[in-house]
């Protein structure tokens, strides 16, 4: 049943950005118990609204409890495009005026491939500014756009804008350190930008770049436990554009060494939204991602993590003790004053606690006791086969 369910969610979602129409035998299997866990499906995935839209769409009926569930998500997409769409343009013409290069990253840029702009839903909002105006920027935008700082990272710093909306200005694109497919990759984006008609500071990076970064950003979600259904609609959007260039695409996916990456996860691109036909890899990417959702499952994590940990015990020791230049990248004090580190390892611990974190990584240690060695194993031999 839910192998029959997760088909009939990709098709519509096939529906929703192509208009492909349904087969009279997958309308016939939406009863009431399938829809029912087509909303819970799709909703894991933040995928209800399109779903919705879809069976709206279609004409397809299901019981007025469903329905309505559905459509408060699709209110609520478009009530969230609103408010990034504010918060974005707000932003956007603050850091023009201010002459600082920016370049807005995932959610904001892919929206322009789909049908409907809010069909693209994002948590929050990603730009990138130059390493040498960060601190000018996250200044300014307390300052004058009354942002609330909320925390930093080795490669962003968080805020929320005064109507809610959660924004990310990165100095670079992902931990280097830990996401060795994205070493250098913020250089080469800033070598391939260019203004957008009408700015001087707006800029958009090439189709290249654009690709690669979506690519390595999905490694990323990959490797931490799955990066979500959405990310491969985006995937299937971006392999289909007119403007695409493929032989500069490919130069970048061989030097980030994501070439197998790229080949199993277009591979299901092709299969949910083409018919195309399952590589051997393939499959297993399919099964990974379908078990998880927005951002995959604490099993994903938990054996993707073991295998580049070695181990169940390294695994557990360096979830519980950040290794040093971890705990530099969240605390970069720590990195000018290294004798503080027992100090910032006792203050993650505690900021775990005070934000009611400390049930998910309790979770999480459960899940690493529990796992089988051949569920370690296969999950260790799909990660390397990606060569991630």
């Amino acid at each position: 049943m839910e192998y029959a369910v997760q088909k009939i969610m990709l098709a519509l979602l096939k529906n929703a950005v192509d208009g492909s129409v349904l087969t009279e035998d997958q309308k016939a299997q939406i009863d009431e118990n399938a829809a029912e866990r087509l909303y819970v499906l799709s909703a894991k995935h933040d995928l209800a609204h399109i779903v919705g839209y879809s069976l709206k769409k279609q004409g397809i009926k299901v019981s007025d409890r469903i329905a309505l569930a559905f459509e408060k998500q699709i209110m609520l997409a478009v009530f969230r495009d609103e408010g990034m769409s504010f918060a974005i343009a707000e932003l956007s013409a603050f850091l023009e005026e201010e002459g600082a290069d920016f370049v807005l990253l995932k959610g904001s840029v892919l929206k322009k491939y789909y049908p409907e702009k809010w069909m693209r839903t994002n948590c929050d909002i990603d730009v990138l500014v130059r390493k040498t105006e960060m601190d000018r920027i996250t200044k300014l935008v307390c300052e004058k756009l009354n942002y609330t700082p909320k925390g930093r990272t080795s490669h962003d710093v968080s805020f929320t804008a005064p109507n809610g909306v959660s924004v990310e200005i990165h100095f670079d694109l992902v931990e280097e350190d830990i996401h060795p497919e994205g070493k250098g990759l913020a250089d080469r984006v800033w070598l391939s930008v260019r203004p957008k008609e009408g700015y001087k500071h707006n800029l958009e990076m090439s189709d290249a770049a654009m690709y690669c970064y979506h690519l390595t950003h999905m490694a990323k979600h990959f490797r931490e436990g799955g990066c979500g259904v959405r990310s491969f609609i985006d995937l299937w959007l971006l392999s289909n554009i007119d403007t695409a260039m493929p032989e500069e695409r490919a130069k970048m996916i061989e030097e980030s060494g994501l070439v197998n990456f790229e080949n199993a996860t277009r591979t299901v691109a092709k299969v949910w939204f083409e018919g195309g036909e399952h590589s051997a890899l393939s499959g297993y990417v399919e099964e990974y991602i379908l078990n998880g959702g927005v951002y995959g499952s604490y099993e994903n994590r938990v054996y993707s993590q073991q295998t580049r940990q070695g181990g169940k015990l390294k695994y557990l020791w360096k979830r519980t003790f950040l290794p040093m230049e971890s705990l530099k990248n969240r605390y970069p004090v720590v990195r000018k004053y290294p004798i503080l580190a027992p100090i910032y390892q006792f203050e993650r611990f505690f900021t775990m606690v005070r934000e009611k974190r400390l049930g998910k990584a309790v979770k999480e240690f459960k899940v690493n006791a529990k796992m089988s060695k051949e569920k370690i194993e296969s999950g260790a031999d799909l990660i390397k086969k990606l060569g991630l």
